[in-house]
């Protein structure tokens, strides 16, 4: 008998929380437990008096693992606590049903993003390809506590074969760190578009608009992000024909053109874009490979006119593992384009007057960036 005691599993957050597409009125919570049970998210502003689950189809959402809870209703600005409450479930009958022990976490808090123009940073980094050492390493680079979000712009999974990777790859560094008080938004690279888990990663990474791009607007930036895809033609047998990339781009393509005409990007201060694939390379500063030239080219043709037209003022990218700078007013246009390597991170500074970029390396070299507003 006290063998069999002492096998019995404690009920308790294995992952997580981490907080997803915060917005000016709303988060959204995950987290995930050593054993099934059900899992709500008390919360408020001085006390926790509020209580929010996951109910889809009139069922609360019970006897599972993994757990995502929206919060919506919340004030632009404002700062909240919140604390995960698990429940086990003893009996899961017809009409047997009942519940077991509670677990409660520790408090924690966020703050809604506020749309009016504001002074703030955000951190950026690419392509760390599982590599969790490597990512720990970068986030000692900047100041993250000072930052209101995190952006992980593609290739951060490599090729994700089942969900443990996601963890232990970036994930739980994430939560370490900050995840649990700041949201990371997770821009899809080619190599998140690999491998068993890749159909399954929108569960890890949701978005309510069911979509992996989307817009927000946070201190007077009006921010998008987009899914560039693979990086080879639909037709590579590499893709057993799994792939629509190419229907994919042009949709975003659409969806960009009526976006950067809409008053949320007219009147912001400054318009910036994440797209892991960049839409433009200078193939003078650098050698080219067939599978980056096929999607740029395509972006180039299909997205950078839009983003021309639409009066973007900073493309952030990854990709192709070097370092790239081209300022507005250069080869590309009207509009600045910074490519993050491999081994670089980046902290982007919103001021009344201008955007300003600090990339520090792994090796300790610094860089840094100007994009003046565009005083209309």
């Amino acid at each position: 008998m006290p063998a069999l005691i002492a096998q019995e599993s404690q009920l308790a957050v294995t992952h997580g929380p981490y907080l997803q597409e915060l917005t000016a009125d709303g988060v959204t919570i995950l987290w995930t437990t050593s054993s099934p049970c059900v899992g709500r998210a008390e919360y408020g502003t001085d006390e926790l008096s509020q209580v929010a689950q996951a109910v889809r189809h009139g069922l609360v959402n019970a006897n599972t693992t993994h757990h995502a809870v929206r919060i919506t209703g919340l004030k632009p600005g404002q700062k909240y606590q919140y604390r995960l409450v698990n429940t086990e479930i003893a009996k899961f009958g017809a009409y047997d049903t009942a519940l077991g022990k509670t677990d409660k976490s520790d408090t924690y808090s966020f703050t809604t993003l506020n749309p009016a123009p504001a002074e703030f940073t955000f951190v950026v980094t690419q392509d760390i390809h599982s590599q969790a050492e490597k990512y720990a390493s970068l986030l000692d680079k900047v100041n993250v506590e000072d930052a209101d979000f995190v952006v992980l712009n593609g290739d951060i999974d490599n090729d994700p074969k089942e969900e443990s990777q996601i963890y232990s790859g970036h994930l739980d560094i994430s939560v370490q760190r900050f995840a649990k008080e700041k949201p990371f938004l997770l821009v899809t690279g080619n190599h998140e578009t690999r491998g068993a888990f890749a159909r399954k990663l929108f569960d890890v990474y949701p978005h309510t608009s069911g979509r992996q791009y989307y817009s927000f607007v946070h201190g007077g930036v009006y921010f998008m992000v987009l899914a560039s895809g693979e990086d080879k033609p639909d037709d590579h047998p590499v893709y057993a024909g799994l792939n629509t990339f190419d229907d994919y781009r042009r949709e975003q393509a659409a969806w960009i053109a009526q976006e950067l005409q809409s008053n949320a990007a007219k009147s912001a201060h400054y318009r910036i874009v994440f797209t892991h694939i960049p839409a433009y390379i200078n193939f003078r500063e650098s050698e080219s490979r067939v599978s980056e030239g096929y999607t740029v080219s395509q972006l180039s043709k299909i997205w950078s006119p839009l983003f021309r037209n639409g009066n973007v003022d900073l493309v952030i990218s990854g990709h192709n593992h070097r370092h790239s700078w081209n300022p507005h007013g250069s080869d590309i246009g009207d509009y600045a384009l910074l490519i993050g390597s491999n081994q670089e991170i980046e902290t982007i500074k919103i001021t009344e007057k201008a955007i300003e970029i600090d990339v520090q390396s792994l090796v300790g070299e610094s860089k840094n960036y100007l994009v003046p507003r565009q005083m209309k």
